[in-house]
């Protein structure tokens, strides 16, 4: 992938989020709006709803005596709903509750072309707008009929949509008509129509540009919180993204320029002075950072899948450094290999390799089993395949991992390390030191070897020794050093006095 790719790449990525506060956004600003016109919406129907059917009980009354206009004008001169009733027989006025006015307007409407009980007429009063009225038939079957028009300006405040700031305008469609009149159900405004159940009408509901400019507003104020914590989330994902393929191409590459290499920590005999064998500790000689110590490698290497890579690595610069030096045959040899490096048969060859190669210069390669993983079935078998075949197998850092007793009646194996934590339990009380006595006995009854690791101080190695622990590794008798530090110039090891003077 060439560097305009990723380049594109990056750029989509930090504008994805963008579009999808965009989109998300605009949603939830429809959304809001939507729900705020249901809710009216719902509510002014069912106002409505109450109103005509209040004037629909107004026709009902006056249908039950429909020639008595003095009665129907007594009744309705204080309804403030109702701006005139009248009375039809076919389609002659009977009686209005305006009385016998001059400029009194008949509603001409025939009872057979309504398909409601409510319909849209000019107002009769009104060179302007549009009434709503309510017709109901004399149920007795004498051709009567009342039809009241609705007082718009009642009907208005009652409803409330006059006083509405998020209302651009409300609309009433029956049979086609509207009112006001002339209303489309198209606008340029979020809108909703609610239907209802009641009457079979419509009310439709437009947002104002105000509540739409508002609800913008709002959204848009959450959403710079919202983006600030999304880029920020990304820029905190791409730095460690970015740290860690760093990091990996680090390590990476570091095996490539072998800027790894070796120290060496002997064990030591300390029944006798003499150096039973070499563990070799791997470093890493960071350009810029100096020396690295494995503690804070290894585990980016397990993490990455790098770790037998390093196995192998660690094997060849061994052999590498100990191949011209003249040390003493049956030198014991420690590489610290991963329960993981097992399962392949490919590494299981390798080692079986580097086993003759440490044999032809005197070496007996012993693998040292980090407890960081468990051992497994296929792990066991190829260790004791290993064995058959002259290779030593430790257990380092034991009692601080996951080897289980089970695994060590199952597996044999030919030392056990005993971790730095529980000889530094020696002459304290210390929750640890049962535990040291216990390894110690456990070792006895399995007939496998001890090395003591971290021993620091002369008590620590007296009591080993009382234990009949005699071989030791530690700062007492040597720390880790370069291969040349620790050989003569003739490649002969050097002995401990020369090695630790403090141990002459």
């Amino acid at each position: 992938m060439n560097k305009k790719s990723l380049k594109y790449q990056e750029i989509v990525v930090y504008l994805l989020p963008l579009v999808i506060i965009y989109i998300t956004g605009s949603y939830l600003i429809r959304s809001s709006i939507h729900e705020t016109l249901v809710t009216t919406a719902n509510r002014y129907i069912q106002i409505s709803d109450d109103i005509f059917s209040d004037v629909e009980n107004e026709n009902k009354t006056a249908l039950l005596d429909p020639t008595n206009c003095v009665l129907h004008e007594q009744n309705l001169r204080y309804e403030h709903d109702i701006e005139e009733m009248q009375v039809f027989l076919n389609q002659d006025i009977v009686c209005s509750s305006r009385g016998d006015r001059v400029d009194m307007k008949a509603m001409y409407v025939s009872s057979e072309e309504l398909s409601s009980t409510l319909f849209i007429t000019p107002a009769p009063y009104s060179d302007t707008g549009a009434g709503i009225s309510v017709i109901n038939k004399d149920k007795a079957g004498n051709g009567y009929y009342a039809v009241s028009s609705i007082e718009r300006n009642y009907m208005r405040s009652t409803v409330g949509y006059w006083l509405n700031e998020r209302l651009k305008r409300a609309v009433i469609f029956i049979d086609g008509a509207s009112a006001p009149l002339g209303q489309k159900k198209s606008g340029s405004n979020p809108q909703y129509i609610a239907i209802s159940d009641l009457y079979g009408y419509e009310m439709l509901l437009e947002a104002s540009d105000t509540f739409v400019s508002e609800r913008k507003t709002f959204y848009f104020l959450l959403s710079i919180p919202i983006t600030l914590v999304i880029y920020l989330t990304l820029y905190y994902m791409r730095y460690l993204f970015s740290r860690e393929r760093s990091m990996y191409t680090e390590v990476k590459l570091a095996l490539k320029m072998r800027e790894f290499f070796l120290h060496y920590q002997p064990h030591i005999d300390a029944s006798s002075g003499s150096v039973f064998g070499l563990e070799a500790l791997i470093r890493w000689q960071h350009p810029v950072r100096g020396v690295i110590y494995p503690d804070v490698f290894i585990p980016l290497m397990e993490e990455y899948g790098l770790i037998n890579e390093m196995t192998d690595y660690v094997l060849e610069t061994a052999y590498h450094d100990l191949v011209e030096k003249d040390l003493t045959a049956g030198l014991h040899l420690g590489i610290n290999v991963p329960p993981g490096y097992f399962s392949d048969k490919k590494n299981i060859s390798l080692l079986k390799k580097y086993k003759q190669k440490f044999d032809n210069i005197g070496i007996r390669l012993g693998l040292e089993i980090t407890e960081r993983q468990f051992l497994d079935d296929l792990a066991r078998e190829s260790i004791s395949h290993l064995r058959t075949a002259g290779i030593d197998i430790l257990i380092d850092d034991f009692g601080t991992g996951q080897t289980s007793l089970s695994v060590l009646e199952q597996t044999n194996i030919d030392y056990l390390k005993i971790d730095k934590c529980f000889v530094d339990s020696i002459g304290h009380e210390s929750v640890n030191a049962p535990i040291l006595n216990a390894i110690i006995n456990l070792a006895k009854e399995l007939n496998v070897g001890l090395i003591a690791e971290g021993v620091e101080t002369e008590v620590q190695a007296q009591y080993l020794l009382a234990q009949e622990v005699t071989l030791h590794q530690g700062y007492l008798y040597a720390k880790p050093m370069p291969i040349e530090e620790m050989c003569s110039s003739e490649g002969k090891l050097k002995e401990l006095s020369t090695i630790n003077p403090l141990r002459a």
